[in-house]
């Protein structure tokens, strides 16, 4: 005979998908190198940006049994929305300005927690990748990558209904250093001109998950 663990156990395993929303704020550094040229003067430093704001996304997951009372599982999960900041270079103040954005946020997870009765406490890490652009105004040179990185994170779900989940989550995402050239039609611009650009976010979200 099964116990009341093994039936609370039961409940959370199996396939889910559902959406999320929350808030996100970022810290992005960008470190610029112009190695030749007239404009080398001024050019080659470094400045700090925060895009932050809210966002909405969708996951997807499966959850397994582990033992009388644990559950891991896997979730994929996107955020398709964008985050921006702008800001005055620190090279060129009054003549230049720099921004980074970020969106189309994938993230593959994985994730194991406890149940206490309707609810489920667990910790989650996986991989994560991000879609970065970067805009120096003078010149106008865009720059747009995918960073790989890692995310980390925690979460308590519970069970609402028979169908229905809820969970509050925070994750920690680092989505790398990677560089990013200049585009040589910008002008005064050559191949040995580059910037790098590294980021990291901690995002809060809600999530309503259903089970089928």
């Amino acid at each position: 005979m099964a116990s009341a663990d093994d039936a609370a156990n039961a409940s959370w395993i199996g396939p889910y998908a559902g959406l999320n929303m929350g808030t996100t704020a970022m810290h992005a550094h960008l470190e610029m190198a112009a190695t030749t040229g007239w404009w080398t003067f001024g050019r080659s430093g470094d400045g700090e940006l925060s895009p932050s704001g809210p966002v909405l996304g969708v996951q997807a997951g499966y959850n397994f049994a582990l033992g009388s009372d644990m559950v891991s599982g896997v979730e994929l999960s996107y955020t398709p929305d964008q985050v921006s900041e702008t800001i005055a270079s620190p090279t060129w103040p009054n003549l230049d300005t720099w921004a980074v954005s970020v969106e189309n946020v994938v993230t593959l997870s994985g994730r194991i927690g406890k149940v206490y009765d309707n609810r489920l406490v667990y910790v989650t890490s996986g991989l994560t990748s991000a879609k970065i652009d970067s805009l120096i105004t003078t010149p106008n040179d865009h720059s747009r990558k995918t960073h790989l990185g890692f995310m980390v994170g925690a979460g308590v779900e519970f069970e609402v209904s028979d169908k229905t989940l809820f969970a509050v989550e925070y994750k920690y995402s680092d989505f790398g250093s990677a560089l990013h050239p200049y585009n040589t039609a910008c002008g005064p611009c050559s191949a040995g001109d580059n910037r790098t650009i590294d980021v990291t976010a901690h995002t809060i979200s809600a999530k309503v998950n259903f089970r089928f």
